[in-house]
C-alpha cells in the first residue's frame, strides 16, 4: 500500500486487491473529517500497477509526499 499525505492532513493511498467481481484498484481518500473509498475494476495486476503510477504521479503535482512504510528498527 502507498500513503501519501499533505501538509493540511489530506491523505491518499491505493493497493491492489479484489473485490466482488474481481481484480480491483482500492483508493483510500480524504482529510480529518471525512475520508472516502473508490473501487477502480482492472484487468490485470500489470494494469493495476500502472493505474496506481498514474494516480500517484498526480499526487505528487498536487503537494502530497509519499510516507515510508518501513518499520522502525
Amino acid at each position: 500500500m502507498e500513503i501519501w499525505t499533505r501538509p493540511d492532513g489530506r491523505f491518499y493511498c491505493s493497493e491492489l486487491g479484489r473485490d466482488l467481481f474481481g481484480l480491483a484498484v482500492i483508493v483510500y481518500y480524504g482529510g480529518y473529517r471525512r475520508s472516502r473509498v473508490r473501487i477502480v475494476a482492472v484487468d490485470s495486476p500489470a494494469n493495476g500497477e500502472k493505474l496506481m503510477a498514474m494516480m500517484a504521479a498526480r499526487r505528487a503535482k498536487h503537494g502530497y509526499q509519499r510516507v515510508d512504510e518501513s518499520p522502525p528498527a
